[in-house]
Order: structure tokens, then C-alpha cells, then sequence
């Protein structure tokens, strides 16, 4: 372990790791909630001085999760617009 690694494991908690598919199954609060402990954890290992590479490591699979979801909500509601005539077929079975 080098030095820095070190000075990192024992001054600061390492961010617990998260596999992706847990994070798929994470509600966005959560992922709201993960993206802002882990920046504001972040914040305090750069001021001390010390490396955030893991830190920035478990920010960039949230980030990418919630990239995944905002593009996905957006195809979504580009789907709905151009194929209007599914959506009224659907809802009208409804009533």
C-alpha cells in the first residue's frame, strides 16, 4: 500500500462501492442522495490534502447512472410524441 493510499484509509473512510446492477435498482432519491454524500465526501478528502481517486471513482458510476436514466426518459417521451395513436389505443382500452 503506498503512502498516500495509506494516509487516505486512515483518515478518511473509504466510499463503499456499489456494483452497477444495484445502482440500476436504486430509486433517484437515492441516487440523489449517493451523488451528494460522495461529493461533499469528496470535498473534505481534497481539502485535506489527500488523493479522491476513489471518491471520484463511485461519483462517476453514479453519474453515469443517472446520465442513463435522463437519456432514457428523454427516448421515452420522444417514443410517445411520434407514436401518438399507441398511447390512445392503450388508454382507451382502460375505460
Amino acid at each position: 500500500m503506498s503512502k498516500k493510499n495509506k494516509k487516505i484509509s486512515q483518515t478518511f473512510e473509504l466510499p463503499s462501492t456499489v456494483d452497477m446492477d444495484a445502482l440500476s435498482y436504486s430509486s433517484d432519491e437515492e441516487l440523489r442522495q449517493r451523488n451528494f454524500d460522495l461529493s461533499m465526501s469528496r470535498d473534505q478528502v481534497i481539502r485535506s490534502g489527500s488523493d479522491p481517486f476513489y471518491w471520484e471513482i463511485e461519483l462517476a458510476y453514479v453519474h453515469r447512472e443517472i446520465q442513463i436514466r435522463e437519456m432514457r426518459k428523454v427516448l421515452h417521451e420522444r417514443y410517445i410524441r411520434t407514436n401518438p395513436e399507441l398511447f390512445a389505443l392503450e388508454s382507451a382500452d382502460y375505460n
